[in-house]
């Protein structure tokens, strides 16, 4: 049997869905050693949280740990997942050949304001899992860097 062959690879660059925003802190009804209440700082209704609960625990961080929990919520800063796919080819027999998809373990949480020089090393490090895994596969990577590089250019 013919070894699988590499023939196209992306980087993939998504909103991040599941975000765990938890280390910034969360909204409660309840107050906890550090929090903010909500209700001294804006207009909330009934069906508001009161509180906002520091992440940290700590009161000096506070403040920064709510407005950047507001930027996520009114959309100004994302959370993004990054991973980078393979699709390979292969022979099943019978002058037929099959198109499987791989792909790296991908990193969620990477916030949208992130710098580019950080996002750039989120992709090089998906892209080396991916090659990783495709070595496993025993798929023919000797056009790997080519098609990698292509896709970096694509983000």
């Amino acid at each position: 049997m013919k070894q699988p062959k590499l023939i196209e690879v992306k980087v993939i660059i998504e909103v991040d869905e599941c975000a765990d925003l938890s280390y910034l802190g969360e909204f409660s009804n309840k107050a906890e050693k550090a929090h903010i209440d909500r209700s001294e700082r804006e207009r909330i209704d009934n069906t508001d949280y009161r509180y906002f609960n520091s992440g940290s625990g700590d009161l000096t961080f506070i403040d920064e740990e709510y407005k950047r929990m507001q930027q996520f919520i009114d959309g100004s800063v994302q959370s993004l997942y990054i991973n980078a796919k393979a699709v390979v080819i292969y022979s099943i027999g019978s002058g037929c050949s099959r198109l499987e998809t791989l792909q790296s373990g991908g990193l969620g949480g990477v916030d949208s304001d992130s710098t580019d020089e950080y996002k750039e090393s989120i992709i090089n490090g998906e892209l080396a899992d991916l090659k990783q895994h495709l070595q496993i596969f025993n798929v023919d990577v000797s056009n790997f860097e080519e098609l990698a590089e292509g896709a970096k250019a694509a983000v």
